[in-house]
Parts: C-alpha cells; sequence; structure tokens
C-alpha cells in the first residue's frame, strides 16, 4: 500500500465531512460546464446544493447517487463521494425524472489500482488542528475496490468563537459478482460536540453594530452532541435479452441528542443591547429511508440511438421534534461576555413527530439522433402523503400529481445548440429554522413547474 502525506498550515475548508485528505483531486479539469462541481475538497463553479438560481436543492431534496433517486436527511462525506455535479438545465437532459429546480448528482468512489491512500494533516480555519486518512484499494483483477476513511477533528474554533470536536468514520466498497451483477455499498457515522451557535434578530428597523469575529457570546455549558449516520447499498445486473435491473436501497440520519439556539433581538434604538433568549431543545431524531428499481433498455436503431427506464421509487421518513424550552436572559450587551448562569437541562420529551411516505411509478425516455438532435421525456404518478402528530391534534397533507418532464435540443451550427424544456415536480419545501413558531417541523411538499429556453455555445 502506498500512503502519501500531506500537510498543509494553513488550509480553508469544512472538514465534517472528511473532504479533505483529497488534495490532489483536480475540479477544474474534470467538470463537465461552469454551474457547479466538487472533486475531493476543489471546488469550481457558480452553484452549489444550497444555491441554484435562487433555490435551496438541500431543500428540495434532488438528490442522486450514481443516478439513482436518494433522500437525504443527514450529511455526506468525500470518504465514499468521488465526485458531486449539480445539474440545471441543459445538464438534467441524461438524468431520468429529474426536478424542476436542478439535481445534485454524487458519484461513489472506485479507485483505479494507481491511486495511492492518503494521510492528510494540517490546521483548518482559525488555526484548528485536523487529521485525515483515507485508505484506497483495488484488487488485482479489479472485482473489487474499496475506500475508507477516518477524520478527526479536535479544538475546533468557528467564527463566533465557539469551540468543537468530531470524528467521522466512512467508506465504500464495490464488488463484482459476474461480469453482469455489480453491488457497491456506502456508509458514513459522524459524531459531533460543539458549543452553539448564536443569531442575531431585529424586531424593528435597528440594525446592531458590528460585532467582532471570533467572540464567543453564548453559555459556556450549552454544548451541542450528536451523530449523523448514513448506509446504502447499490446495484447492477445485466440481463441477457439486453434489459438491465438497477437498483439503491439507503438510510440517513440526524440524530440530535442535545441542542441550543441562543437568540439575541433588538428591541429598541440602542444599537449594544438586545434580548438574550436561550432555546433549549430535547432529543430529536430525523430518519429517511429510499429505494429505488429501475428496468430499462438501450439499443439502437440507424442513426437513432434510444435508451428507456421504468422507475418504481419509495420514500419514508420519520421525524421527531419539538418540546424546546425557552430561557428568557433579560438584556444584554453585544460584543461583551454573556453573564453566565447555572446550567439548565431540558427533561422533556419530544411533542411533535411527523410521518412522510412518498411513491411514485414512472417512465423516461430518451432518444438521440447522431449527436444532433435529443429528446427526453418524462411521466410519473407520485402518491406523497404526511401525518403530523401533535399534543392535540393529527393532521395530514395528501398530494397524487402526475410529474412530467419534456426537453429538447438540436444543432442550428456546428458549435451552436438550441434547447427547451418544460418540467414540472413534486418538491420538498425545506424544515422550519429552530427559531420559528414551529421549529425544525418538515413542511408539505410543493407542486414545482419550471419553463427553460436557452442556447449552448461552444
Amino acid at each position: 500500500m502506498r500512503i502519501k502525506t500531506i500537510a498543509f498550515f494553513p488550509i480553508i475548508a469544512g472538514v465534517t465531512s472528511g473532504a479533505l485528505g483529497q488534495a490532489n483531486q483536480n475540479a477544474v479539469t474534470g467538470a463537465e460546464d461552469a454551474f457547479g462541481f466538487s472533486n475531493g475538497d476543489e471546488n469550481v463553479g457558480i452553484y452549489s446544493e444550497q444555491s441554484v438560481r435562487g433555490f435551496n436543492l438541500e431543500a428540495a431534496g434532488n438528490y442522486r447517487i450514481n443516478g439513482r433517486y436518494f433522500v437525504k436527511s443527514s450529511g455526506t462525506s468525500n470518504f465514499f463521494l468521488e465526485k458531486k455535479t449539480v445539474r440545471i438545465g441543459y445538464n438534467t437532459f441524461a438524468v431520468d425524472l429529474p426536478g424542476p429546480s436542478g439535481v445534485v448528482d454524487f458519484k461513489l468512489r472506485d479507485p483505479k489500482a494507481s491511486e495511492a491512500s492518503l494521510l492528510t494533516t494540517g490546521l483548518a480555519e482559525h488555526g484548528s488542528p485536523y487529521m485525515d486518512l483515507l485508505y484506497k484499494h483495488r484488487s488485482k483483477g479489479g472485482q473489487f475496490s474499496a475506500a475508507t476513511g477516518l477524520g478527526l477533528q479536535y479544538d475546533n474554533r468557528n467564527h463566533q468563537g465557539g469551540t468543537s470536536s468530531s470524528w467521522l468514520l466512512a467508506g465504500t466498497g464495490r464488488w463484482n459478482l459476474s461480469n453482469n451483477t455489480k453491488l457497491q455499498l456506502f456508509f458514513g457515522e459522524y459524531s459531533y460536540r460543539r458549543q452553539n451557535q448564536f443569531r442575531l434578530r431585529t424586531n424593528g428597523v435597528f440594525l446592531p453594530k458590528k460585532i467582532k469575529r471570533g467572540k464567543y457570546l453564548g453559555q459556556n455549558w450549552a454544548e451541542e452532541k450528536g451523530e449523523r449516520r448514513i448506509a446504502g447499498l447499490t446495484w447492477d445486473h445485466g440481463l441477457s435479452s439486453g434489459w438491465e435491473v438497477d437498483g439503491i436501497v439507503s438510510f440517513s440520519q440526524e440524530d440530535p441528542t442535545t441542542a441550543y439556539t441562543q437568540l439575541f433581538t433588538l428591541t429598541s434604538p440602542d444599537k449594544n443591547k438586545a434580548e438574550s433568549t436561550l432555546i433549549i431543545a430535547p432529543h430529536q431524531k430525523f430518519t429517511a429511508w429510499s429505494g429505488e428499481i429501475t428496468a430499462g433498455r438501450n439499443f439502437k436503431t440507424g442513426d437513432v440511438a434510444h435508451k428507456f427506464n421504468f422507475h418504481n421509487r419509495l420514500r419514508i421518513s420519520r421525524n421527531r421534534f419539538g418540546g424546546e424550552t425557552t430561557l428568557h436572559l433579560g438584556l444584554s450587551a453585544i460584543n461583551t461576555a454573556q453573564v453566565q448562569i447555572a446550567e439548565v437541562t431540558n427533561a422533556n420529551r419530544t411533542t411533535i413527530r411527523d410521518e412522510v411516505t412518498q411513491w411514485g411509478l414512472g417512465f423516461a425516455y430518451q432518444l438521440n439522433w447522431a449527436n444532433h438532435t435529443k429528446i427526453s421525456v418524462g411521466i410519473m404518478r407520485s402518491d406523497y402523503r404526511k401525518k403530523l402528530f401533535t399534543k392535540n391534534n393529527t393532521s395530514q397533507n395528501i398530494n397524487k400529481p402526475w410529474l412530467y418532464n419534456i426537453a429538447a435540443t438540436t444543432k442550428v451550427l456546428p458549435q451552436l445548440e438550441l434547447y427547451a424544456s418544460y418540467n414540472k415536480g413534486l418538491e420538498e419545501a425545506g424544515t422550519a429554522p429552530s427559531s420559528a413558531s414551529n421549529p425544525n417541523e418538515v413542511l408539505n411538499a410543493v407542486v414545482v413547474t419550471q419553463r427553460e429556453i436557452g442556447v449552448k455555445a461552444k
């Protein structure tokens, strides 16, 4: 095994996903376009999964792993992801049943025989030390490959002066059971403890004075703890008749044991004074199961290539939240160390839970005529049901829309293409922020429509 050791002093990157340890990746040469692409810890493009034309694809829930339907409730890790591509408009052409706002497409790692394992150490933001070890392996015949990573962060400091520590274990393995059958699994377990961050808001037209970076303004004992975990399995199976059956099953969970929200609310023209409030949440849990089975076939008739797939999708989400305790700490001076009070614990249980069940059956077809004209169409019947349970009430939201998409592109000149599309999809609306009256509630999905026309010039 070859191990490549890399050290950076300093380096600026996020490490909770195990992104470091990939310093020899090149996002520029790997990018398909300038919209949004990540390879290792390198990022290029104008969009990310949190911001695409003003939309949040993370909230919308438009994810794929190796092209397959996936519902994400926790984080992901570059220990098992090789790259991430944001696909919108023209670049969703090869994606079956894309979301109107776009798609975040993850590709699992499949190390080549020449890839070295990596040990990376250094200092992240604000001089925080970290270490990542990523082990890569591929068998001589290529029937098996694996990548497993361990990431450690300690005494990490954020821009608000709070400290944290964490560890992450994640990886992927691929087995070729035969010439026609391939299995690939991925997994991740992330554990963290951190001091809570604060939020500043105003109920008038008053703006605060400039807040000094790196100065912690919370209660020293308000330490958040929790875990994030993810696991999944994909498979590809080719049949002698030319058909192929693919699938994925995945589990994703956010499991915060304790959580705090520190609020400072400006209530008067005195820009240095604010009402201090601490919201303490009990043990919550956000869990998502998802799966998809696809059966399809590719074939050619003359110069025309055809591809069609039948899709069957299922998603089950279960979330527990609510039961927050609110402490009013009185008027505080911003930019001044806060008066510390005795530690307060929340003995409540969560008071709200929701259950989301979503099923979809669809068909997608793509035509490619000599790379001159391309057509993509899809239709899906979706059944979305959400039940919300509170102490005194149970409510239900049911939506059974027909969803469809059509897109076409044609070359009018060797270097110029015209493109047009129409897309109707069911997308998540995200969750309510922790400072809202319904904190952490998963909002109802909505039907979204997008129309687009454009020109692509090379």
